[in-house]
């Protein structure tokens, strides 16, 4: 089911690109060079599965979500119900000209505390186990275990893959904070995908256009 809803949101999705771009210069975003890779791998494999596709103009694609409640191992702490709320009216706003809406499909309760506090890193498996793939899953940790980071999509398509995005929770209803995330669920990259490893394009150094490469010797 994930892979269906990303595949039609890929092709949903053009001008949300510059939007998520824009914010990602107010926060950081936890996806790496090579998790860029397998959202760029991902978004061939959709744009190849839909390649003859017939969209119906002026049809919503509605995506459940399945939101992930955090709390210590003790129960305390509990991430709240408000912040998924929050997240859940903005992407619904943020995503509406796209023709995607957005709907609870459960809210799940866990108490792990390396999710609470580290699931960019510790809580890896974790998450891992707590995976249902029929919906989009989203937890919503107190933490996201890396300085600066107020989200991040963790690529791998399931079954057995990764696919889950998490949201701190002071930052949840940010404006464009899920937003970005979600859109690298749905297999776009960062518009400057490859640059990372000099920190941006130069022209002095890049040259003006830029080639076929980037200066990672990415295509």
């Amino acid at each position: 089911m994930n892979q269906i809803i990303r595949a039609l949101g890929t092709f949903a999705f053009t001008a949300l690109i510059a939007i998520t771009a824009a914010h990602a210069q107010h926060h950081k975003c936890g996806v790496t060079l090579e998790e860029g890779k397998k959202i760029m791998e991902q978004f061939h494999f959709n744009r190849n599965e839909m390649r003859d596709f017939a969209f119906e103009r002026g049809a919503i694609t509605y995506v459940p979500i399945r939101f992930y409640m955090v709390a210590n191992a003790d129960g305390t702490g509990r991430t709240s119900e408000k912040a998924a709320l929050g997240a859940l009216c903005l992407l619904n706003e943020n995503y509406a000209d796209q023709e995607i809406q957005f709907y609870i499909k459960e809210f799940r309760y866990i108490n792990n505390d390396d999710i609470h506090s580290d699931p960019i890193n510790s809580g890896f498996n974790d998450i891992a186990n707590q995976m249902i793939y029929n919906a989009l899953n989203i937890f919503i940790s107190k933490e996201t275990g890396e300085e600066g980071v107020l989200g991040f999509y963790q690529p791998g398509a399931g079954p057995q893959g990764n696919d889950w995005v998490v949201l701190e929770e002071n930052s949840a209803t940010e404006k464009l904070v899920a937003t970005h995330e979600v859109g690298h669920f749905f297999s776009l990259n960062h518009t400057f995908y490859g640059w990372e490893c000099t920190g941006g394009w130069d022209e002095n150094l890049h040259g003006n256009p830029v080639g076929f490469t980037t200066p990672c010797g990415t295509y």
